[in-house]
């Protein structure tokens, strides 16, 4: 597109359009976050107990959608709820 860019040590793309007038600039920026989870342990009534990947407070994430990736490479979308398991794990039969 012709547009002079760089990318900081962070990844950020900074941008710089020339514009007709320049004793004024105009600044846009946008924000990326990588959150998530990692499941640390399936209980044994089909709860997940999960391990945070980035900083967001736990209330927040309440009733989102969440992906989840078997090893035997099913996938499923849920609403994450602390205190209901999730349907696919009801059946798993866990090892004492």
């Amino acid at each position: 597109m012709g547009i002079a860019s760089y990318r900081t040590n962070k990844g950020a793309l900074v941008a710089t359009i020339e514009g007709e007038n320049t004793d004024k600039e105009i600044t846009l920026s946008g924000h990326v976050d990588t959150l998530g989870g990692m499941v640390k342990e399936i209980k044994s009534d089909g709860r997940l107990k999960l391990t945070q990947i980035g900083g967001y407070v736990w209330s927040t994430v309440e009733g989102e959608y969440v992906t989840i990736e078997t090893l035997e490479g099913k996938n499923t979308r849920e609403p994450y709820l602390r205190q209901q398991p999730l349907p696919m794990f009801t059946e798993v039969k866990l090892k004492p």
